[in-house]
């Protein structure tokens, strides 16, 4: 009798363990259900679409916002001016966009893709960027190869010659980062050294330059407009120094990699339309390149000394850095957000006495994640996952209606949960965990 009382307890509280184990694995199960799932993404993009740099056609959307949730395990993101690329965590590249200049590095001469379309030459990359007209891939070895455009070298092949599929770029490798310029190239190796190739036209590229800018100044209308006036001191939206007239200006002047001299111990890199930022281990922010909206954040009166890397004061110890079209964000180890460059349109989210501000500018504004300087605009991730901006409020991104731009940061609706942002001529790409 006894026996069998024991053995009733046993069943009884076997079934009791096996009822919460059931229980607890259920609740278990929702609960996962509730997270992200490992590997998932999803890409919105905002902006304009002319070239399909949305993922979808411009005969479909040609501005506004699209959403691509086909790309599974993406976890990087760039934008060009026209085109967009994302890698996957297993290496894997897709391309869309404009494609003028082989800039997708598809191997055709077609005018854009629409939609997403794998690049198989890229496969096992480690990182990617995008600049203007061209880009650059790491690969798993830690060599460069580039395509796109090549007016000033900048693809790093010894020539002017436009590339449409990737090409490895010779004399370097054991690389750690990229950062492509208008006209440049800049690449981090694994021992903090810094090089860079391009801003070096061939004399038939330069002499075909020289009669754009001609033709281009010769009309009241371009010049009303803001493009560049050498007659006149004001603002212009396009710089000649930036072009391939003064090329010397960004100091590399060669279409192989050269080591950038006076960088060393470097971390991080940078490259805007026509300058650099560098951050090495002790926090400080290093610039040369253009500097006439003084995005360098120094006063310089000899060109020349523009391509010597120096150091950026009046900043605390820096965390990471962005360099825009026109101006430099650096966000600091304390949390703190600093601007310096042009401030015509509000980009460095506070009111100035000048259009440039030379000395980096604290902006007010908390809980950053991340930084990212677009095009006379820029950017954050906050902590929570949300996107805020300020500057040329591009497709009403920060403000409805007639608003050209805004100083005060500005929450960009519609885009929550973002890890990562990228940013085109018009166009911004966000990488999301919904």
């Amino acid at each position: 009798m006894k026996r069998i009382s024991q053995n009733k307890l046993l069943i009884f509280v076997g079934v009791i363990l096996l009822i919460i184990l059931v229980k607890n694995k259920f609740a278990s199960s929702q609960s996962a259900s509730n997270q992200p799932i490992a590997g998932s993404s999803t890409i919105k993009a905002l902006g304009e679409n002319n070239s399909g740099q949305l993922g979808v056609s411009p005969n479909d959307l040609d501005e506004g916002s699209h959403t691509i949730s086909d790309l599974k395990n993406v976890s990087q993101v760039v934008a060009g001016r026209n085109f967009t690329l994302a890698k996957t965590d297993e290496g894997n590249v897709y391309v869309w966009g404009g494609n003028d200049w082989g800039q997708l590095g598809l191997g055709s001469d077609e005018s854009r893709q629409d939609e997403p379309i794998e690049n198989s030459t890229l496969k096992d990359s480690k990182k990617i960027a995008a600049s203007n007209n061209h880009v650059l891939a790491i690969t798993k070895d830690g060599h460069v190869v580039s395509f796109g455009s090549n007016f000033s070298g900048q693809l790093g092949t010894g020539d002017n010659s436009d590339k449409n599929t990737p090409f490895q770029v010779a004399g370097i490798d054991d690389v750690k980062d990229v950062a492509p310029g208008y006209k440049f190239s800049i690449a981090l190796k694994n021992d903090g050294t810094v090089w860079g190739w391009g801003a070096k036209c061939s004399d038939a590229k330069k002499k075909e330059a020289e009669n754009w800018w001609k033709t281009v100044i010769q009309t009241e209308e371009n010049q009303d407009a803001g493009y560049y006036d050498p007659t006149s001191d004001s603002l212009s939206i396009h710089d000649k120094n930036e072009y391939c007239i003064n090329e010397d200006i960004v100091g590399i002047l060669s279409r192989t990699p050269v080591q950038i001299k006076n960088l060393k111990n470097i971390v991080a890199i940078s490259s805007g339309y026509g300058h650099v930022l560098a951050l090495d281990t002790e926090g400080n922010v290093w610039s040369f390149g253009c500097n006439t909206y003084k995005q360098l954040g120094r006063v310089t009166t000899d060109p020349k000394d523009n391509a010597t890397p120096k150091k950026v004061e009046g900043l605390p110890p820096i965390a990471s850095l962005s360099a825009g079209y026109r101006h430099s964000l650096a966000l600091a180890k304390d949390g703190s957000l600093w601007g310096w460059g042009l401030n015509a349109h509000g980009q460095l989210g506070t009111i100035t006495n000048e259009l440039m501000n030379v000395t980096p500018t604290k902006i007010s504004v908390d809980h950053v994640a991340q930084i990212l300087a677009g095009y006379d605009y820029s950017l954050i991730i906050k902590d929570d996952g949300s996107v805020w901006g300020w500057g040329m409020n591009i497709e009403e991104w920060f403000d409805k209606g007639d608003v050209e731009y805004t100083v005060e940061p500005k929450e960009v609706k519609g885009l929550k949960n973002v890890s990562q942002l990228a940013a085109g001529g018009a166009h911004i790409i966000a990488l999301t965990n919904d």
